[in-house]
């Protein structure tokens, strides 16, 4: 049986909580979820946004489980969705240990634009600041996962130098996005970058928003593209599906508009380009893994991008 799993997805509308149906028929075991919108600025909030959002996946929906450490997903129930706590950016006033108290597992340094640690995806010259640095030895010490997905080209060079020159032990993924050579869009990581996550034990999720993908061309295509691309830089063991979208069923009409409402709040200036990413509809809705796998079909290496590569990751990281 195909273990599915899926290094960032929503279990809802992004940045609207858990919505998860009981007769939603989607194929997933695993999941890393963003539990705080990336608006909220500080501790305090970060915290309360992730508690709500933890107590909607733990009292509200009896299909899913909370992961915190290894063990959980050793003994997850065939029948229940692991989730895994993620953040894909930091608060001005970080601190990590109380994020890992909460059950926090994974976070971005950066979002898009500078911020005390470094640079943002918008700003990929911006250097690894001094509390950058700090961040990085924090992470390592509180058993934190740092994710490079939102972190401009040069901090995230940085980060994976440090984490190697003072051989701290440190997870470090990229969750969801493309490779920068099959499209030079900024918020997409360079080769270099790819290849060092995977050399260090690290997994690179494709994302299925083909405005991260292309510039114009919304079929499956690009993003076959990007996948062999990243088996060719990551090795088979280094690439799975960080889809960055929803596993719930909705009216399309519905999920176009709250699509260009969140666009409007994350995206006012355009720079992401993102365009209504549903086309065609079974990449990015809720049995999107199902016809991932359809496409896969016969690939050698497809037990291993729908699930397998990003299971073994958190019993190693977790």
């Amino acid at each position: 049986m195909t273990f599915y799993a899926d290094s960032l997805g929503f279990l809802g509308s992004p940045g609207k909580g858990v919505d998860v149906r009981t007769d939603d028929p989607f194929a997933l075991n695993l999941v890393h979820c963003t539990s705080v919108p990336p608006w909220i600025d500080t501790m305090e909030g970060c915290l309360a946004a992730h508690k709500k959002f933890r107590n909607q996946v733990e009292q509200e929906f009896c299909q899913l489980q909370v992961i915190v450490e290894k063990s959980d997903i050793e003994e997850l129930p065939s029948h229940k969705i692991g989730v895994v706590f993620g953040m894909q950016h930091t608060p001005k006033d970080v601190d990590v240990k109380a994020l890992r108290a909460a059950g926090i597992r994974i976070i971005a340094p950066c979002y898009e634009k500078v911020n005390q640690l470094g640079g943002g995806w918008r700003y990929p010259t911006i250097s690894l600041a001094r509390k950058g640095i700090r961040f990085v030895y924090d992470c390592a010490e509180h058993g934190m996962i740092i994710d490079l997905s939102h972190v401009g080209d040069t901090t995230a060079e940085d980060i994976l130098e440090y984490a190697k020159l003072k051989a701290l032990d440190v997870p470090i993924i990229a969750s969801h996005g493309g490779c920068f050579e099959q499209y030079a869009h900024d918020r997409n990581l360079p080769d270099h970058v790819l290849s060092e996550i995977a050399e260090g034990g690290g997994v690179v999720g494709i994302c299925t928003m083909t405005f991260l993908l292309h510039k114009t061309d919304n079929s499956a295509i690009p993003f076959l593209q990007h996948l062999e691309h990243a088996l060719e830089v990551c090795g088979e063991d280094g690439v799975c599906i960080g889809s960055d979208a929803s596993y719930i069923s909705r009216d399309p009409a519905q999920a176009e508009k709250e699509f260009y409402e969140l666009r409007d709040k994350l995206d006012p200036d355009g720079a992401y380009r993102s365009r209504y990413p549903d086309h065609p509809p079974g990449l990015n809705g809720a049995d999107r893994m199902k016809t991932i796998a359809k496409v896969l079909d016969g690939h050698p290496a497809a037990q291993k991008v729908l699930g397998e590569n990003l299971l073994n990751f958190f019993l190693k990281a977790l």
